[in-house]
């Protein structure tokens, strides 16, 4: 995402370190399922099950399709064969179905934000501040103090200004998990 501690500060926890921010940025990456940000190009091979009209694409931000190509017959899809859903990441037949089979379909596309969010900055920062603290403690004391690290991930889902909810709106959807 390209970020620099400085592009965190003001979030709960700054100031953080270049590292702690790299390690942000690739724990939200791998949660997200998809880069996010800087909007780029890239290529994904696609198994395509019997009577599949869809191609969904790992991403939450399309920009464009490039372009569809049937890999076995190593042909490229007439863009006026199929429609293209910006908002949903997703490659529709227009008439019919795609043609099945593992690896079938190479999507070429670019997708991305040009900037990172802002509202995935209070989730960048909190990815940081935990990892500065040791996994394994669910509790600390010292003398009369305590203090215990629990996370309801029902009640933070239920919050809509939760890091966990804001970063739900990011995440790609895969069948199966």
């Amino acid at each position: 995402m390209g970020l620099v501690p400085a592009d965190l500060q003001g979030q709960l926890g700054a100031p953080f370190t270049q590292d702690e921010v790299d390690a942000a940025v690739v724990a939200v990456r791998n949660a997200a399922r998809w880069h996010i940000s800087p909007e780029t190009s890239s290529v994904v091979t696609l198994d395509v099950e019997c009577r599949e009209p869809v191609l969904r694409l790992p991403t939450k931000h399309l920009v464009s399709v490039t372009e569809v190509r049937d890999v076995d017959l190593d042909e490229v899809i007439s863009a006026d064969l199929y429609r293209v859903s910006l908002s949903e990441g997703w490659v529709r037949a227009k008439y019919g179905y795609w043609p099945d089979g593992y690896g079938r379909m190479r999507v070429t596309f670019v997708h991305g934000y040009d900037d990172v969010p802002t509202d995935l900055l209070p989730v960048l920062a909190e990815s940081a501040q935990l990892g500065r603290r040791d996994q394994t403690a669910s509790a600390v004391g010292a003398g009369p103090y305590n203090v215990a690290y629990v996370v309801d991930r029902a009640v933070a889902l239920a919050n809509p200004l939760s890091t966990a909810r804001v970063l739900a709106w990011y995440t790609v959807w895969e069948s199966g998990l």
